[in-house]
């Protein structure tokens, strides 16, 4: 029992030790730049299951189960360039280098104001997704911080054939991995501001800036940086593009 206390008591101190060797080690302790990848679509189709589209249940008094779209004429519908995000305007993905998000409950979207609309918007895509790898190393060019990650996002939503719409916007976490004396925070945000229509009045296309802000580091250096993704409501040569 002794010498189980002692091999323990030894093993605490050598950590104690080596913390406080990191610690003062600016080498160590500092970091570069950051730097994002594009992960390969085996990378991110392996081991990762998509979550179910998030969508409110059709419904409210003008609803009806054999006219779900409506009877309302083609020329008379207004107010589907008015687009916005009815989900969340910001939420966290990753706290103190652990995942947090729930990507059911925690996404944005961009679609008509008026639930008469968006409640009954159809021929939505399958979910789509393009995954990243952003890492920092530091001056001994070791990666001391690094998150894999998806975008999620289905598109093309329409109302009667009219309009391109975005739904379940969000980010699902693949690893978060910190080295010893870093901590890697994530929050994103789709404010209104960010909710545009690039498309004509008669015929909205929606589009949506996703922001990413990083934050964290060591005792040394901190980071304070943004990633923004515009995606759009249909595809074509501009549907996705990373910003900056």
């Amino acid at each position: 029992m002794q010498k189980v206390l002692l091999i323990g008591c030894f093993t605490l101190l050598s950590a104690v030790a080596q913390a406080a060797d990191l610690s003062s080690d600016e080498r160590y302790m500092s970091f570069g730049p950051s730097i994002t990848e594009e992960l390969s679509e085996y990378a991110i189709s392996k081991d990762t299951d998509l979550p179910p589209i998030p969508w409110p249940t059709p419904g409210g008094d003008d609803y009806n189960p054999y006219d779900p779209y409506g009877s309302q004429p083609h020329d008379a519908i207004s107010g589907l360039d008015r687009i916005v995000n009815l989900a969340k305007k910001v939420f966290d993905i990753i706290k103190d280098n652990q995942p947090v998000i729930d990507v059911t409950v925690n996404y944005a979207n961009a679609v008509p104001e008026e639930p008469k609309y968006w409640t009954h918007l159809q021929d939505w895509s399958a979910p789509q997704k393009r995954g990243y790898e952003i890492y920092w190393k530091n001056l001994y060019g070791v990666k001391v911080m690094s998150i894999k990650y998806m975008v999620l996002y289905t598109y093309g939503g329409n109302y009667k054939g009219v309009g391109r719409y975005l739904n379940g916007v969000s980010v699902q976490p693949l690893s978060v991995k910190a080295a010893w004396g870093y901590a890697l925070n994530l929050t994103c945000e789709a404010p209104q501001m960010a909710i545009t229509n690039v498309g004509k009045s008669e015929e909205p296309v929606a589009s949506m800036q996703l922001i990413f802000n990083w934050k964290g580091g060591s005792m040394l250096k901190k980071i304070d940086e943004r990633d923004v993704y515009y995606i759009r409501g249909m595809v074509d040569s501009k549907n996705w593009e990373l910003l900056d």
